[in-house]
């Protein structure tokens, strides 16, 4: 299992909450399939975005990377999240 850390970064909006970060974790559950090996989400509101630790199943780290990426390419087109820029995790 891999840790992958990244922050997204608010636009323009007002900080994020807590009930953001409820929502992103969701939302990161929802897009989840079995091939994203996702373990375990950590959201936390912060005062420039929503700080994520997901925790990935993977048998190497640039796995569990591609992984992340992939999830939250399909996740980024959900409403919630595109408020925030998604960095690249590669």
């Amino acid at each position: 299992m891999y840790l992958v850390s990244l922050s997204l970064t608010g636009s323009a909006s007002p900080m994020p909450s807590t009930a953001d970060a409820h929502a992103v974790h969701d939302i990161l559950w929802a897009h989840a399939g079995p091939a994203d090996g996702l373990e375990h989400v950590r959201a936390h509101a912060g005062p420039e975005g929503i700080d994520l630790v997901l925790f990935i199943s993977a048998t190497e780290q640039s796995g569990a990377l591609a992984q992340a990426a992939d999830l939250l390419r399909r996740a980024g087109a959900s409403k919630t999240l595109s408020r925030y820029s998604v960095p690249d995790v590669m």
